[in-house]
């Protein structure tokens, strides 16, 4: 519940800015944390060499922060890392109560109906007033845009698994709740994200070689959905201002963030550089955003390299980066053995339509966190913590316990991390939480922890 109210504050209310968002995900993981310590579950096991790499990253990640510029600013990242991958496992159980699907499914239901209320009452002021707009004053409650398509793209396929549902309320509503989701779709092309469309495209590609057949149900909502968003985009953004003799040119300029990579590949090459310059332990978690630089370049006030392989290899290490992927890629070949075609159909449809439809978020945000700060900003963090959690309990489900042998030395870590956690941070939430925050946000800020991101 602590996640679900977290994601819908932090993706609904332009009242919260970055800064707080950040503070919602620290109080929310906190929280959950010491929480955890008070229910005994059998947790899904892994082998020992699993636990090896995972101890291992741990480790490197631990040396890099000490070894760093700032050991704080690094520290805090580490600590946030490993705070998530923590929940994650802590809140799997939730997934057993089907009123948590319930209250999950209405909180996303209600942020898109927010969001999409506050997105048409944008456009409609254009068209009244036919002045310009920037794409990033469709989405007042977040700073730029491109974190809504992190949030976006994490609960993307959950709206087609949803029409798919047999619930009286979804009947009832059925056409009302069709609505909604094309309008999502209609955002979805407005945005003009080139990186959300390929990645969406490569995982089509992905799913479809995988999971074939099995996909048909959700395949076949999917495309009446992006029927009509597309018809819709089209239509709001080309034809209608048209009709109006407005000059419809001008509204999709105001929809462009950028019109060439040349900028990616300046992050891209610094990351590199990095990369080569620190390979073993790297610069250190959260260092991309260190200040103290001799190439005076604008781009260098950017604090992550909107990639995140090259950014944990910067940051973290190459000896962290191989032991990441070889996790990753551990993980997803698991996945698809325990789920393959003919054990989905073996399940029941609705089970089978949910493997692939987290399965769909986590592929899909992953082939978009090479393009997009997916592992950095606090929406998308916070909103990831329930498919991943969503995937773990599928893949095995925790039962309760009454004796577990790892009690304290899992309670001893389970109070250690927050406090540290805690400690590290009153410095900067104090001036947040009881000064004045001159900050004005707009997406012109280089966000990294904070919205100030450089350090």
């Amino acid at each position: 519940m602590i996640v679900v109210f977290a994601i819908l504050l932090t993706s609904i209310s332009s009242q919260i800015d970055y800064n707080h968002k950040r503070i919602i995900e620290i109080a929310s993981l906190v929280t959950i944390m010491l929480i955890s310590i008070k229910y005994r579950y059998n947790y899904p096991t892994t082998n020992t060499r699993t636990q090896l790499f995972y101890l291992l990253i741990t480790i490197l990640g631990l040396l890099s922060s000490l070894f760093s510029n700032s050991p704080k600013h690094a520290l805090i990242e580490f600590l946030t890392f490993l705070s998530l991958s923590i929940v994650v496992v802590n809140i799997s159980p939730a997934w057993k109560s089907n009123q948590f699907f319930i209250i999950s499914t209405s909180s996303l239901i209600l942020s898109m109906l927010i969001i999409e209320t506050t997105f048409l009452s944008i456009y409609i002021a254009y068209i009244i007033s036919n002045n310009n707009f920037s794409i990033h004053e469709f989405f007042p409650s977040y700073a730029n845009v491109r974190f809504f398509n992190q949030f976006q793209i994490w609960t993307m396929p959950f709206i087609s698994f949803i029409l798919l549902q047999k619930h009286t309320l979804l009947k009832k509503y059925n056409v009302g709740i069709w609505m909604v989701f094309g309008i999502w779709w209609l955002i979805f092309f407005s945005t003009g994200s080139r990186g959300v469309i390929i990645s969406e495209l490569i995982t089509t590609i992905i799913i479809g070689y995988f999971f074939k057949g099995q996909i048909k149900d959700l395949s076949n909502v999917t495309i009446k959905l992006v029927v009509f968003g597309f018809t819709s985009y089209q239509l709001l953004f080309h034809l209608l201002p048209n009709i109006l003799n407005y000059n419809s040119s001008l509204l999709i300029s105001s929809l462009e963030i950028r019109t060439n990579t040349a900028d990616r590949m300046f992050l891209w090459n610094k990351a590199f550089q990095f990369i080569i310059e620190n390979p073993l332990l790297g610069i250190g978690p959260m260092h991309y955003a260190w200040s103290d630089i001799q190439n005076t370049s604008t781009l260098n006030s950017i604090t992550h390299p909107h990639n995140s392989l090259l950014q944990w290899g910067a940051e973290w290490g190459l000896c962290s980066l191989i032991l990441i992927l070889i996790l990753y890629i551990k993980a997803l070949r698991k996945w698809f053995n325990k789920f393959n075609i003919k054990a989905l159909s073996h399940l029941d449809k609705n089970q089978s339509n949910l493997v692939i439809t987290v399965t769909i978020s986590i592929i899909s945000a992953s082939i978009y966190s090479l393009l997009s700060g997916v592992i950095v900003m606090p929406s998308s963090q916070i909103t990831a913590i329930l498919p991943i959690s969503l995937m773990i309990f599928l893949y095995h489900p925790p039962t309760p316990t009454t004796t577990d042998g790892r009690c304290f030395i899992k309670h001893f870590f389970t109070i250690a991390i927050p406090t540290l956690y805690i400690y590290l941070l009153i410095p900067d939430l104090i001036p947040i939480l009881f000064k004045q925050n001159t900050i004005i946000e707009v997406h012109q800020h280089n966000p990294r922890f904070w919205i100030d991101g450089r350090f």
